[in-house]
């Protein structure tokens, strides 16, 4: 009996530990886009709408490339990492991170001196005029190269269970000291063109990543004089990467191909628009990512433990809260969303129809609920990359004639359509694998109310 109530106990500690460790990823992640979002705002002010457009573009393509040059390390680490270390031992979960910052920092040099060395040839990648002498693709270059690492190494340290200090640093930190530099430009009345905002932007995110850095990098020197460097790699691990490498790597495309087609269609000014209305419609996301920073966990729970109806439930649940919330972001966006482009300049008030066609976009997502989760946390990961593969490429290339057929609004609107889609697309996956539809409109309270009911009494 002792050891049935230990048992028990030690679940609660369990689930209590996650949702706490859940709680403030979400909160960090939270406020990290809040500080993104201010950070692109402050800058917006202190530039033209071409330079801030270059930079828009900038950042889009190196963001992607970002995820290209970890080469999926940032997600295997944190499978390889924990099992490493209960299995083996801390010194060969050193051997094993360092091998993933080697791949890192490899594939990351390797891919910056092909993009500086094809770049050269301007005629085998398509180029936009900007302020600068530098183009985007050396500029996006430049930023890649920090980016993956940032993003790698906050891997490492949340494979750590260092929630804070991995996340802190990447989704904090660096938004404070670019905003600081911003602002200490803008009153010596300096300039700021693409090639100054890149700049600083990755001045800002080396400061803030180097003492995460600096210890990986001693492990990776104590790893290669001891020689467990060679021996954690195998052509098994490295095949395995290789899948891991192909999701990550779709999965911003979808997220950032519209600004960067724009550009290249309509040009920077252009791309300014469209890129400050996106950046004021996924503030809306923020309500459906931060509930399933509680809830992710609790469907696993659930459906891995055999109980399908409180999956669901959880699920449907999550998108509603989600809707309620987005649906008042959008009212307040019909209302005041020309007040609020104009935060950025006077110049990206005509945007608001572009805004409020991207907020539908919002909504919809929100309101087919936690597809990408449900998926994810039900072994459907393939699924998930076969489906950002379909629509990543429709999506592209459909706001590259949209925007050149109709200009902004008709890429805002293919975003819609695309992200319309796209969830219902991976609603029916989810339906057919996991059984669990995760809409809105199939959360019922009084499935909720019984679930809370059964929770409390298990804890009882």
């Amino acid at each position: 009996m002792n050891d049935i109530h230990d048992s028990m106990g030690g679940t609660r500690s369990l689930i209590g530990n996650l949702l706490g460790g859940a709680a403030i990823a979400g909160g960090l992640r939270v406020a990290g886009a809040g500080l993104t979002f201010l950070f692109f705002l402050l800058l917006a002010r202190n530039t033209n709408p071409e330079a801030f457009g270059a930079f828009s573009t900038v950042y889009s393509i190196a963001t992607i490339l970002g995820y290209v040059a970890n080469a999926g390390q940032h997600v295997a680490i944190l499978k390889v990492s924990p099992a490493t270390h209960a299995n083996h031992g801390a010194g060969a979960e050193r051997d094993v991170v360092s091998r993933g910052l080697a791949v890192v920092l490899l594939s990351s040099s390797l891919l910056l001196g092909a993009i500086m060395l094809v770049s050269s040839q301007t005629s085998w990648l398509p180029v936009i005029n900007t302020d600068s002498s530098q183009n985007v693709w050396v500029l996006s270059a430049q930023l890649m190269v920090a980016l993956a690492i940032a993003e790698y190494c906050a891997s490492v340290l949340r494979a750590r269970s260092r929630i804070v200090f991995a996340l802190a640093p990447r989704d904090i930190a660096w938004r404070i000291i670019a905003m600081v530099l911003i602002a200490y430009f803008a009153s010596n009345s300096w300039p700021i063109d693409a090639t100054i905002a890149t700049t600083l932007t990755t001045l800002a995110l080396t400061l803030a990543i180097a003492p995460q850095l600096l210890t990986l990098v001693v492990d990776l020197v104590r790893s290669i004089r001891s020689g467990g460097l060679l021996e954690t790699c195998s052509g098994a691990y490295f095949r395995e990467v290789g899948q891991f490498w192909i999701s990550t790597s779709i999965k911003p495309i979808v997220d950032y191909a519209a600004t960067i087609v724009v550009a290249f269609a309509l040009g920077p000014a252009a791309a300014a628009a469209y890129f400050a209305a996106d950046r004021l419609a996924k503030l809306l996301a923020m309500a459906l990512i931060s509930i399933e920073q509680i809830s992710a966990p609790l469907l696993a729970k659930s459906y891995h433990g055999g109980d399908s109806g409180r999956a669901q439930t959880i699920a449907s649940a999550t998108s509603a809260m989600a809707t309620l919330v987005t649906l008042a972001g959008l009212a307040v966006y019909g209302l005041l969303g020309t007040q609020l482009l104009g935060l950025f300049g006077q110049e990206y008030t005509s945007a608001y129809p572009v805004l409020l066609v991207l907020a539908a976009a919002q909504l919809a997502n929100t309101y087919a609920g936690s597809n990408v989760v449900t998926l994810l946390m039900t072994g459907g990961q393939n699924h998930l990359t076969a489906i950002w593969a379909i629509w990543g490429a429709i999506g592209a290339s459909a706001s590259f004639f949209a925007a050149a057929s109709f200009g902004v609004l008709g890429a805002a609107v293919s975003t819609l359509v695309v992200t319309i889609c796209w969830n219902i697309h991976a609603s029916r996956r989810c339906l057919t694998t996991s059984g669990i539809h995760s809409a809105a409109h199939i959360f019922k309270i009084r499935d909720f109310r019984n679930s809370l009911r059964n929770t409390s009494n298990e804890d009882s």
